[in-house]
């Protein structure tokens, strides 16, 4: 029997190619997974496969019958998004995150099928931790996509 090839890198692929393109994201920095210690980040960024506590994503593969097919499988994939001011309002980042995870929800909302990698894709859970820092406030939301796919074989 063949390995089942899970859709997880083409799904990042796809999330990478479209969310640049959303209007409200237009300058936005978008990262492929954790960003290393030597990269500057942008006041607003979007990393696609990352979290600083949790898994990036855990796939869970379900058989569809006893034949050498593809098999389904569904996760949620994590992403961060954050927006960073130095001046003093907590509303500027607040808004500007929210924004920001709109915009992704939206793009999701425009092809739920990410360009056939997956069956659907949708934004199931944001997380929002607006902090005071020492550079003043941030927030940063843990955004979860939610994929339903088949796996490739």
């Amino acid at each position: 029997m063949a390995a089942s090839t899970s859709s997880y890198a083409a799904v990042v692929d796809a999330l990478l190619e479209r969310i640049p393109t959303a209007p409200a994201l237009a300058g936005v920095q978008v990262l492929d997974g954790q960003p290393t210690r030597n990269v500057t980040l942008d006041p607003d960024v979007i990393v696609v496969g990352f979290s600083t506590d949790r898994p990036a994503m855990e796939i869970t593969q379900t058989r569809q019958n006893q034949a050498d097919t593809r098999d389904r499988e569904e996760y949620d994939l994590v992403c961060l998004v954050s927006s960073w001011r130095g001046n003093p309002g907590m509303k500027a980042v607040r808004d500007r995150c929210t924004e920001m995870v709109d915009a992704i929800s939206g793009v999701l909302i425009a092809d739920r099928r990410l360009g056939g990698a997956c069956l659907k894709a949708h934004v199931s859970v944001a997380n929002f931790a607006p902090v005071q820092t020492d550079t003043g406030p941030s927030c940063t939301a843990e955004v979860l996509i939610s994929v339903v796919a088949f796996t490739k074989r």
